[in-house]
This record gives structure tokens, C-alpha cells and sequence, in this order.
């Protein structure tokens, strides 16, 4: 891919990725604008890993700025920053992974499943007071007691969380690649072993 083109695709990803965000800061569709954001940054990581990693900064800081910052500090943004970017990230280094086949799919699925599991622990533990405070209104033990306890509210929200992410990643990978079919930022190489799909940049 050509250096233009890569530039190209990582403004334009960028350029949507802030939008959605933007509007979801005032518009409570923070698991669309997640999903679109988490998107956008797997697109500009194909043009390159700086490209993502600029791609996410550019987000977070130029949202943060457009939305008069303490407005934007809200679930989408906070997902967006603990959760598609470093998802993004992964998503990156196991495109090879995909879930056309059982033992391939078997393998992203368990990692997706780890990720997110220790994601989930940061948010809850480390980060989980300040959120549900500071967002909501409301103590975050409040919310688990709520779901018959502690300890069985915060596996039943890890679970329920799993299955989500699996959907979510699924839907990305699918999206990227429907997207593909026109934009090219994905170049799709099948191996001589027809079993095996190889992706390279």
C-alpha cells in the first residue's frame, strides 16, 4: 500500500472514529460508537502500527478538546480508551486468526476471552469505583449487590461481558472485511494449504 494512501485511510478512520465519539457523548450509543471506534483503529493499524497508534491518540486527544472535555468523559470514551483501543491493538497481531476455521477460531476466541477478562478486572477493580461514581451516580458494590452479591455479580457481568465481546470482535472482523472488498486496506493471500488463510499487510 502506498504511503499516501496508507495516510489517507488513517485520517478518514480517524476522522470517523471522533465523530462517533463526539455524538455519543451527548447521545447514549457508547456500544455503537465503540464498535465504530474499535473499527476505525484496526483500519489505520493495516497502514501500519504507527499509523494505529496515532490513530488512537489523535481520537482520544481531538475528542476530548472538540466535546469541551469534562463532557466527554462518559462511558463511550472511557470504553473507547480501555477498551477498542486496546483491542485494536490485538485485533492487529492476531489478524491471522479468524473464525472461519474450528481450531482458529477456537484459539482467537480463547484470547478475546482472556483479554477482555483482564480488561474487565482493571475497569472493576482499579477504575470501578471512579466510574460508577463519577458517571452514574451511584456506588459501584451498589451494582453487584444488586446481581445477588459481590462475587456472583461480578461473574455474571463477566460472562455476560465474554459473550459480548466475542459478538464484538466477530462483528468487527466481519466489517473489516466487507469494508476491504472496496477500500483494499486488507490484503487477503490464500496459502497453498487451502485449509490455512494467511493475511498479510
Amino acid at each position: 500500500m502506498k504511503q499516501t494512501k496508507k495516510i489517507t485511510y488513517t485520517a478518514v478512520a480517524t476522522a470517523i472514529a471522533v465523530i462517533g465519539l463526539a455524538v455519543s457523548a451527548f447521545i447514549p450509543i457508547f456500544l455503537i460508537s465503540t464498535l465504530i471506534a474499535a473499527l476505525c483503529f484496526f483500519i489505520a493499524f493495516q497502514c501500519g502500527i504507527p499509523h494505529g497508534l496515532m490513530s488512537i491518540a489523535a481520537t482520544l486527544i481531538v475528542t476530548f478538546f472538540i466535546t469541551g472535555g469534562l463532557v466527554v468523559v462518559s462511558t463511550s470514551f472511557i470504553f473507547a480508551a480501555m477498551l477498542a483501543a486496546p483491542y485494536s491493538i490485538l485485533a492487529h497481531f492476531i489478524k491471522r486468526l479468524d473464525y472461519s476455521k474450528r481450531k482458529s477460531a477456537l484459539i482467537r476466541s480463547g484470547i478475546i476471552i482472556i483479554f477482555f477478562n483482564i480488561i474487565f478486572a482493571v475497569i472493576v477493580f482499579a477504575l470501578g469505583q471512579f466510574i460508577a461514581e463519577f458517571l452514574f451516580g451511584i456506588d459501584l458494590e451498589q451494582v453487584l449487590e444488586l446481581l445477588w452479591g459481590i462475587a456472583t455479580g461480578y461473574i455474571i457481568l463477566a460472562v455476560l461481558g465474554t459473550i459480548l465481546m466475542i459478538f464484538y470482535d466477530y462483528t468487527v472482523i466481519l466489517a473489516a472485511r466487507i469494508l476491504n472488498k472496496h477500500l483494499r486496506f486488507w490484503q487477503e493471500q490464500k496459502s497453498v494449504d487451502r485449509n490455512k488463510d494467511v493475511y498479510e499487510e
